[in-house]
């Protein structure tokens, strides 16, 4: 399972703070993610279902360019655990916690 949980949660508690001052006098929104699974492309406006192995396809496209968020997350929970000796162990999260994040990206 690696970090996919968590990358996912973190990515829409970013997503989630785009702001467009001329939608409806403005507005926060979800910013759309880009991800390839199983040689597929999506782009999700709600959670990303992205296995772990790709998260390092996760992006937001910005025009011409892409941000690479799904790897930008993975280093920087590897520079958490490393700076700081802190270990996010995936597998102890509590399944409630996660089933009701899930629910918050519906």
């Amino acid at each position: 399972m690696g970090y996919s949980k968590l990358v996912r949660k973190l990515e829409k508690i970013i997503a989630q703070n785009c702001y467009n001052t001329k939608f409806e006098g403005g507005k926060f929104y979800r910013y759309p993610v880009h991800y390839k699974k199983n040689g597929t492309h999506y782009i999700a406006k709600g959670i990303a279902d992205v296995p772990y192995e790709s998260i390092k396809t996760m992006y937001y496209e910005f025009g011409t360019n892409r941000l690479y968020i799904g790897n930008a997350l993975l280093e920087i929970i590897s520079f958490l655990e490393e700076a700081f000796g802190v270990y996010l162990d995936p597998d102890s999260f509590d399944d409630a916690y996660w089933e009701d994040m899930e629910e918050d990206f519906k």
